[in-house]
């Protein structure tokens, strides 16, 4: 009997270590899961735990809100409740389908995503995970910003001149209350000089843009001279004004510019004077910049 007392002892000393040592290999990995997945810590280990992944502006005046949240204490769905600019906005069900959360959290249903109507300007978002069962509080998932606009956008790529006193204007623009094309209007020196529609094809914008046919090109009759230009994306739907794409000045000039490149003098007597040697002369002229064509002769002088 004094034997198994003196075991005692040990035995609880050696189960209390191990059970030690257990919570902090769980801690560990709950740890190691939140780093994974980018989540807000939570205040206490039964509070709700995410993030606030994504804030982003959306046409129509609209910004998308995604992430994803979990209540440790259960695998049921918790609410996630959004402000902007410190008011209640949404209410939302973190339950949809989120792969990358299958490795950390053994459970891939806990993200939300959600696009909000908002008004005009710059807005703080910000997520609060519900706590839905057990003790904890609620945990703030994230607060981002946004600047939603309903005004048209766009660049101007290309303003550059062409031969025969034309000026290539290019570029593209788009409402983002609409998917129809909007007007551009261009102005030289503060004047009208094009009215473009902004429906062409321009393959490198659906995967900004999901679409592709927002693209403008044109040549204007420009005369010599240095110029500005302007460019206008006008307002096709719903809210917003006209938005500046873009100015550039560019030189415009008619004069006859060239190179003298070759001068050869060539062995052999011309056949027509014997006693004239003649001379290969090569270079090229242009009425632009650069150079549009060239031109070669050759003639003869005594020697």
């Amino acid at each position: 009997m004094a034997a198994a007392r003196r075991a005692d002892p040990t035995t609880r000393s050696e189960r209390a270590r191990r059970s030690a040592l257990a919570v902090i290999a769980v801690g560990a990995l709950a740890l190691a899961a939140l780093a994974v997945a980018g989540a807000a810590a939570a205040a206490s280990p039964s509070d709700p735990f995410g993030s606030l992944d994504l804030v982003r502006p959306r046409p129509g005046g609209t910004v998308e809100v995604a992430g994803w949240a979990k209540d440790p204490d259960t695998s049921q769905p918790v609410q996630v409740h959004v402000y902007v600019d410190g008011a209640g906005a949404a209410i939302l069900t973190a339950d949809q389908a989120r792969p990358d959360l299958q490795a950390p959290l053994g459970e891939p249903n806990h993200g939300f995503d959600a696009t909000l109507p908002v008004t005009e300007g710059h807005h703080v978002v910000c997520a609060y995970a519900i706590n839905p069962a057990g003790p904890g509080g609620n945990t703030l998932l994230g607060c981002k910003g946004a600047d939603v606009s309903s005004a048209p956008f766009g660049s101007l790529d290309l303003v550059a001149q062409q031969p025969g006193h034309l000026l290539a204007v290019g570029g593209w623009a788009k409402d983002p209350d609409t998917s129809l094309p909007v007007q551009v209007h261009v102005y030289v020196d503060g004047l009208g000089a094009a009215i473009l529609t902004a429906d062409q094809a321009r393959p490198d914008l659906q995967a900004a843009l999901g679409e592709e046919n927002h693209g403008f090109a044109a040549t204007i009759p420009i005369g010599d001279g240095h110029h500005d230009v302007c460019v206008y994306a006008l307002n096709r739907s719903g809210p917003g004004g006209t938005t500046v794409l873009g100015c550039r000045g560019v030189d415009v000039s008619s004069t006859v510019v060239g190179s003298l490149d070759v001068v050869t003098n060539q062995e052999r007597p011309s056949l027509v004077a014997p006693n004239h040697h003649p001379f290969h002369v090569a270079g090229w002229r242009s009425t632009r910049t650069p150079p549009s064509r060239s031109w070669r002769t050759s003639t003869s002088t005594a020697r």
